[in-house]
């Protein structure tokens, strides 16, 4: 059998559709691989062509910061946005470089799905009409720290109990990186959402308390014009002696005084 009747039988990758094959794949073998899945041309193929993918994919990726530069937006520059971009760059190519493995598929396949919806967020807020509407901004985040947490649950137990586990190295990397990113992730959900929603919550507290001092003393320069003609002690002979006065503010506050009989002037 010659060289070009091997070519026609052995099956072909259509790299436009390399999410759809490893997604197949990953239908077929389990989220945990029992076996490297390099032992065919057309496995260790479909492996390969789908993490060089998602290099391009991360590469571009890092372009975000050569952008932000550009733009002179250094405050969003942040270590956690360099940092997570450059080194995703660095991990894809060296596991695609020296240890390919069909562990990693289920990572590329959940994380691209969190960066289509966070782009797709992105995309959106570029059109001032449609900011109003995208409220969900904070489960982007949550959806990331969620992603991490479960690459490094398939990757440990992938570690643990497949036939074809992933070298030491990568496993360390994998984990020291995966918990980094929780931490950092983390931090930036609390001091953006968290501290956001508590100072708005003080502000909100504070308006109110600043409004019903508002409301008391256009109540107080009523009674002082009117004088207060309320709780007057069933005994007192001048109109002026009172025991007690409220004073209502709204539905919610009410501000009662214990005036102990004393004369009014």
């Amino acid at each position: 059998m010659d060289s070009l009747e091997l070519d026609i039988m052995e099956p072909k990758i259509d790299q436009n559709r390399f999410m759809e094959t490893c997604f197949a794949m990953l239908v077929e073998n389990g989220v945990v691989p029992k076996t490297c899945l390099m032992e065919t041309d057309y496995s260790r193929r479909s492996i390969t062509t789908a993490m060089y993918c998602y290099l391009l994919a991360k590469v571009s990726e890092l372009l975000d910061t050569v952008f932000f530069i550009l733009r002179k937006k250094n405050n969003q520059v942040t270590f956690l946005h360099v940092y997570h971009h450059a080194v995703m760059v660095f991990v894809t190519w060296t596991a695609l470089k020296y240890e390919p493995t069909f562990a990693l598929v289920f990572m590329g396949m959940l994380n691209s799905f969190v960066h289509i919806v966070m782009y797709t967020y992105y995309g959106l807020s570029a059109y001032p009409n449609l900011v109003k509407y995208l409220w969900w901004k904070k489960y982007i985040t949550r959806l990331q720290l969620l992603q991490f947490v479960l690459v490094l649950l398939q990757f440990g137990t992938a570690f643990a109990t497949s036939s074809c586990p992933p070298s030491k190295i990568m496993f360390a990397s994998m984990t020291f990186n995966g918990l980094l990113f929780i931490y950092l992730f983390g931090s930036f959900y609390i001091n953006t959402y968290n501290k956001r929603n508590k100072k708005a919550k003080i502000n909100k507290e504070s308006n109110g308390t600043n409004g019903i001092k508002e409301e008391f003393n256009e109540i107080e320069k009523e009674d002082n014009k009117n004088g207060m003609k309320t709780c007057k002690d069933e005994k007192a002979v001048d109109g002026n002696d009172y025991t007690s006065a409220a004073i209502k503010l709204n539905d919610k506050y009410c501000l009662t005084f214990n005036l102990q009989t004393k004369k009014l002037l």
